[in-house]
């Protein structure tokens, strides 16, 4: 009995074997293509930078953050505020991106006064907001920072400062210096 079996097996391979060969057979490829595009870089100032109330002779220290909560100057009169550059930048979801900034080293009278206002810059003179936990990363905007902009498609939110000395004799009035901000892949 097992040996009929196996004579039966090895006859209906042999004719499924004869019927497969009976056909035309061919070979073809299928080809998958995908494109992408370009998603250019957007890089806006919502707000620049601004000081107030500043006093001649005194050296502040100033932290980039938006918190109402907190204070990110040093007071002397009390009367002081701060309020960061916001910059924000849209590009592709997840990409790397570098972020340079060149700064000015002195704002100067934006009128006829005399004097001017010195700026350095440290660890807490630049942030950037992770939109998922709500937390300000710091840096050095001297060094600028490499970051991945989030993968939900939202891009990414800096705040940029600095630490004013407002050099005497400086009279009362407006100082102004220009930051450039570069972004790119990389």
């Amino acid at each position: 009995m097992r040996e009929k079996m196996k004579r039966l097996i090895l006859v209906i391979c042999c004719i499924i074997g004869i019927t497969g060969s009976g056909y035309p057979q061919d070979d073809s490829y299928v080809r998958f293509t995908a494109t992408t595009t370009q998603v250019s870089l957007l890089v806006s100032v919502a707000s620049g930078a601004t000081y107030e109330n500043l006093e001649p002779g005194m050296s502040y220290r100033t932290v980039a953050v938006v918190d109402p909560s907190s204070i990110n100057i040093t007071k002397f009169n009390g009367e002081e505020i701060f309020n960061p550059a916001q910059i924000e930048i849209e590009g592709a979801p997840n990409a790397q991106i570098i972020i340079t900034v060149l700064l000015p080293s002195r704002l100067q009278p934006y009128d006829a006064n005399i004097g001017y206002v010195d700026m350095m810059y440290d660890n807490q003179s630049a942030s950037v907001l992770d939109p998922t936990t709500g937390n300000f990363k710091f840096f050095n905007p001297v060094s600028g920072i490499s970051i991945s902009l989030p993968g939900n498609g939202e891009g990414a939110v800096i705040f940029l400062g600095g630490n004013p000395t407002v050099v005497p004799p400086s009279a009362y009035g407006e100082y102004n210096g220009i930051g450039i901000i570069v972004v790119e892949y990389t």
